[in-house]
């Protein structure tokens, strides 16, 4: 049974609640991280913003002498408030990133997607507490978008591609998508790697990046994702053709077919400078 617009998210809320003793915890040894452990009422990253504040106010009241005690408790409670507001604006901005993500798609939530989706939720609350930016955000929310519109919501996927996707640079983003772009159309399937690496080096040379050189080590760079892979070229491809040769794996093809990388970094761009009904710009 599909749940109605109106009433999805408040199942997810639900849900949410019913395993709020539950915790979508990362095991050393177990990749799996999609199994929620039990770990009492209080979740994670409740907690983890708990110590946060305590942290900042023991910083701020030791760094002012005894003299100041008055000042350095009025100052500590301040900046707790300061941190708590930081916290819970992070948290509305990713509310909304997600919500548009999700509205974009053709389908909605069946019931049997929530226990999976709640785990999602639960780290895609982390990446916004943790200050991810709002680009890596809306990719992190595509990616929960399009899991949903191909019927494949998957708590085991979804963490394993939000470590690797939260941390990228913008740049990087931006060259993956270009990348995975030029790979994939029909029309550029006669070209040579080789052509294709030229032509994405014309397309965001200097407007992304400074030269070539640093296109190129930031192609280097994102092997450590496993979204791309390098081919060292043949001899007689000559100057023009020395170094590597950067291609997309197929775990960055399913990123795309799930997230469309390109049109995430479009929508971000677009919302930027939009100014929403909370009067927070974004």
């Amino acid at each position: 049974m599909v749940v109605p617009r109106t009433a999805y998210l408040q199942e997810l809320a639900a849900t949410a609640s019913q395993v709020g003793r539950k915790e979508a915890a990362v095991s050393g040894q177990n990749r799996r991280e999609g199994k929620l452990l039990l770990t009492g009422k209080v979740t994670h990253e409740k907690i983890m913003s708990q110590l946060l504040l305590s942290l900042f106010n023991s910083v701020l009241s030791d760094g002012l002498s005894a003299e100041k005690f008055a000042a350095a408790n009025t100052i500590a409670t301040s900046a707790s408030e300061i941190l708590k507001n930081i916290i819970q604006h992070r948290q509305t901005l990713a509310a909304r990133i997600l919500l548009d993500e999700l509205k974009s798609g053709a389908r909605r939530l069946d019931e049997s997607d929530l226990p999976e989706a709640a785990a999602i939720l639960f780290r895609y609350q982390r990446a916004a507490e943790e200050g991810a930016a709002k680009l890596n955000l809306r990719l992190l929310a595509a990616v929960f978008a399009g899991q949903v519109v191909h019927r494949s919501v998957a708590a085991d996927d979804f963490l394993y591609l939000a470590d690797i996707l939260a941390p990228l640079k913008r740049d990087e983003v931006i060259l993956l998508g270009t990348i995975v772009r030029l790979h994939a159309q029909p029309n550029e399937q006669s070209k040579s790697m080789r052509d294709l690496q030229l032509q994405t080096i014309e397309e965001l040379v200097p407007s992304v990046f400074d030269d070539a050189e640093d296109l190129m080590a930031t192609a280097g760079a994102l092997l450590r994702t496993g979204l791309l892979i390098a081919n060292v070229p043949p001899a007689n491809y000559g100057g023009q053709g020395s170094g590597f040769i950067y291609r997309p794996t197929r775990l960055l093809l399913r990123l795309n077919q799930l997230s469309n990388i390109e049109g995430v970094v479009e929508r971000c761009t677009a919302d930027d400078n939009t100014i929403h009904t909370d009067g927070m710009p974004t």
